[in-house]
Formats: C-alpha cells, structure tokens, sequence
C-alpha cells in the first residue's frame, strides 16, 4: 500500500458529466435536464476579469427523452 506522491494523495473534481439520459438519475419527461449538468469554471487571461462557467450542450440528453 505505497502512496505515490500527488497521484494517489489528492481527489480530483468530477468533469465529465452523463451522455445519456438513462444515466442521468431517473428523470422524467417533465424534469429539468440543466439541474444535473456538471458545470466548470474557465478563467479569462484579462486580469481582473470574471470566471465563467462552463456546461456540456444539452442537445444529446434532451433528444432521446
């Protein structure tokens, strides 16, 4: 059981998300999609700029409803 320095010490975020709806919890029809997205945040290179956030495009969750 021999750790290896910042590879098995440090939790990474999740950032990616489900494909399909069918491993997305169990939604319905009339559920919002948008609410179980995992989101990032980006950096501008401007200083002093706001971070955004990020999500996948919802088109492929929404389509096979």
């Amino acid at each position: 059981d021999l750790q290896i320095p910042n590879l098995t010490d440090t939790i990474l975020l999740k950032c990616l998300g489900p494909k399909k709806t069918t491993d997305v919890f169990t939604l319905s029809k009339k559920d919002d999609v948008c609410g179980c997205l995992i989101r990032r945040e980006v950096k501008s290179g401007k200083k002093n700029a706001k971070s955004d956030t990020k999500a996948p495009k919802i088109q492929p969750l929404v389509s096979y409803i």
